[in-house]
């Protein structure tokens, strides 16, 4: 025998449909509905910085010694940097095919002892030229290679975002669509709590 038929034989119950229960439906055990699930990101390695291809010393100079020498020049008895310092050390003033000739007699005048030409001075500084478009060009290629590398990661862990976004957006509604639904079940059986006159519970305030 139920509590209603027990409760029966004292009270007479006019038989009409439950407003609450009509509107709600039938109660039936809801599934429980779990958060989306997040899928493991991969674990992206950045690409390393390229390497130098000129090794600067501790003042950020650059170790043009160690370029030459990979570079394979041959040391010159009287350098293109000697040339230089010879012309800096001319007047200024002085018109360029002056201060032309007066190196190629500087040059002239050491040959016997140095043993060296103008036309091995030329070829020093062409060589060394080569070398330093060389690397220039090497510096290219390496950052070019490194940026391509770079914007593909920046575009996976863009996409990585991306996907994060979504799964936040996921289960803020799947948070709404389960606070809904316990919403709608608490104000249920909330009349249960009216009918008894009885107040609310709190979480945590009943412990």
């Amino acid at each position: 025998m139920s509590l209603r038929d027990v409760v029966e034989k004292f009270v007479v119950f006019e038989r009409k449909s439950d407003p609450v229960n009509a509107a709600v439906g039938p109660s039936r055990r809801a599934a429980p509905v779990s958060p989306p699930a997040v899928p493991p990101s991969p674990i992206v390695s950045l690409p390393a910085r390229p390497g130098p291809v000129l090794v600067e010393d501790e003042n950020g100079r650059i170790a043009l010694a160690a370029l030459y020498a990979r570079a394979a020049i041959p040391a010159a008895p009287f350098t293109a940097e000697q040339a230089l310092e010879t012309l800096s050390s001319l007047p200024v003033e002085l018109p360029l095919e002056t201060r032309r000739q007066a190196l190629k007699g500087v040059l002239q005048a050491m040959g016997k002892t140095l043993g060296t030409t103008p036309e091995a001075v030329v070829e020093d500084a062409r060589r060394k030229v080569g070398a330093l478009e060389a690397a220039i060009e090497g510096i290219g290629r390496q950052v070019a290679t490194f940026s391509v590398a770079a914007e593909s990661e920046i575009a996976a862990l863009q996409e990585q975002i991306l996907e994060r976004r979504k799964a936040i957006e996921a289960a803020r509604e799947n948070e709404r669509e389960l606070s809904g639904k316990c919403r709608a079940e608490a104000d249920r059986l909330a009349v249960v709590l009216q009918f008894f006159g009885a107040e609310k519970r709190t979480i945590g305030k009943d412990r």
